[in-house]
This record gives C-alpha cells, sequence and structure tokens, in this order.
C-alpha cells in the first residue's frame, strides 16, 4: 500500500540522517533523499553510475591497446543520462579525457545539472507541487 511504503521511506531517510552523520556530505543526504523520496530505485541509479565508469574506464584501457574506441558521444550521452557522477570519477581515477573541454567542463556540469534537478524534484516533493 501507498502508506506502508511512505512509512518504509521515512524510517529509511530517518536511518540514513542517524547512520550518515557528519562524514556525509550534503550531496551524498540529498541524492539519497531524492532516491528515497522520489522512489527511484536504488539499483536503478548505481547501474547507470557504474555503467558510466565502466565505459570510460574500458575506454581508456583501449586507447592503451591501440584498439577500437568508445565513441565520445557514447560517452557523453551516458553522462547526460545520469551517470556523470560515475563518470567524472572515471575520469579522475584513470585520467582519461582530461584534456578534452567537452568532458572536463561537460561532465561537471552535468553533474550539477543532475544535481540541481534532484534538490528541484525534493523541494516539489516537499511542498506538494
Amino acid at each position: 500500500s501507498h502508506a506502508a511504503a511512505a512509512a518504509s521511506d521515512i524510517k529509511a531517510f530517518d536511518l540514513l540522517l542517524t547512520k550518515g552523520g557528519a562524514d556525509s556530505s550534503p550531496f551524498v543526504l540529498i541524492l539519497s533523499a531524492v532516491i528515497i523520496f522520489m522512489n527511484i530505485p536504488i539499483l536503478v541509479v548505481a547501474t547507470i553510475q557504474l555503467l558510466a565508469f565502466m565505459l570510460f574506464a574500458l575506454d581508456k584501457f583501449l586507447s592503451k591497446i591501440g584498439a577500437w574506441r568508445i565513441p565520445e558521444a557514447v560517452l557523453l550521452w551516458i553522462a547526460l543520462l545520469g551517470g556523470a557522477a560515475g563518470a567524472l570519477a572515471a575520469m579522475k581515477i584513470f585520467r582519461h579525457k582530461t584534456c578534452k573541454k567537452r568532458f572536463t567542463i561537460g561532465i561537471p556540469m552535468m553533474l550539477l545539472l543532475h544535481f540541481s534537478v534532484m534538490v528541484l524534484l525534493l523541494y516539489w516533493e516537499a511542498i506538494g507541487v
């Protein structure tokens, strides 16, 4: 039922706040709250992030061995469709695409866009829009 799902969401959010403590960044707390209250399955979000991370890592590996590469458009689209955090993490860890402005400016801008949309959705949910 809807009431049981709402109670479960509130319990999960309370657990997030009490277990998160001072170590949790505001971004992680807000992202988690949006995922919980907007009923976006965490598995979907995690899968998109992991896919973006893996595609960037694979492209870096392919570039090192001189093999066929993943088109830049594919990397940018997966980042835009929700994988910006995973893409940015892979860029930093593997030092990949760090000289291309499309990526060094575009991926952080996508992450900012995703964050802004999440905050807006959370706000709308809070005020009942």
